[in-house]
């Protein structure tokens, strides 16, 4: 971890808590979380939230799994907590510097921070995906995909790409899978591990964030990208199953997730 006041000449590595300890030395510690702070639990554990609302953080963690209370999953994961969670010891407040305000710096594409703007147009929506997909995925991108996307709200080939090449990654980490993410079909192996991968309202992480991204460039949903399932996300969903003759219970499963990302 790289605190906000070091330099090269005094950098020096940090466990989560002597994070917090050095953070607090600085006077930027605090029991209320804001967007784009870290959160520092009591288990040996840190995340970013990336966004705070209805009594919950949402955040962004490594080294963790789906499962509460991981500190050592292995996996990136977005989740979220009761503000009230005893498990918090607090939070560590970042100056972002540029942007002039800590809470409205280095937020996630897409997270709730930018809920006070809505995209309003289809390629807005698509250039928030891909923004998103930018941020949390390059590495997987320049492996699979030759490189990040252009940010330019088109969601043609190459998007479509990313989008199955992180689907799939997410499937072989997650659900034990054997996909192979730099193809770029959707085949028989993609459609039976589609069976395991059900999302539906209430369900947040990558998977969601994936429908959302290509419902949104289809027309179909029109909220952000925020990788969690929520009303708007299922009307979305049942619009489109309607349009595609499937059963329209606003779920993705095995035929929803093969017409997404055909």
């Amino acid at each position: 971890m790289h605190l906000c006041w070091m330099s090269r000449s005094n950098y020096q590595g940090h466990n989560c808590f002597s994070i917090y300890h050095a953070f607090a030395g600085k006077g930027r510690t605090s029991d209320t979380p804001e967007p784009g702070c870290l959160v520092i639990f009591k288990h040996s554990h840190i995340g970013r939230v990336t966004g705070i609302r209805n009594g919950r953080i949402y955040t962004n963690e490594g080294n963790t799994s789906a499962l509460y209370g991981d500190n050592n999953g292995g996996t990136v994961r977005n989740k979220d907590y009761a503000v009230s969670d005893s498990n918090i010891q607090g939070y560590c407040l970042i100056d972002y510097g540029t942007s002039g305000s800590a809470g409205n710096a280095g937020i996630s594409p897409g997270s709730d921070a930018e809920a006070g703007r809505k995209p309003d147009t289809v390629k807005e929506r698509v250039e928030s995906y891909q923004r998103w997909l930018n941020t949390w995925y390059p590495g997987l991108q320049r492996r699979c995909c030759g490189g990040c996307l252009k940010e330019d709200g088109v969601y043609g080939e190459k998007t479509r790409n990313a989008s199955l090449a992180v689907w799939k990654d997410i499937l072989n980490r997650l659900y034990g899978c054997s996909l192979t993410p730099g193809d770029n079909a959707f085949g028989e192996k993609c459609q039976e591990a589609a069976s395991g991968a059900v999302i539906k309202n209430g369900s947040t992480g990558t998977l969601p964030a994936i429908a959302e991204g290509v419902l949104a460039a289809k027309g179909f949903y029109q909220g952000n990208i925020d990788a969690i399932f929520g009303n708007s996300m299922e009307t979305a969903v049942r619009r489109f199953q309607k349009v595609q003759g499937l059963e329209t219970d606003g779920i993705i499963g095995k035929k929803t997730w093969s017409r997404i990302l055909k």
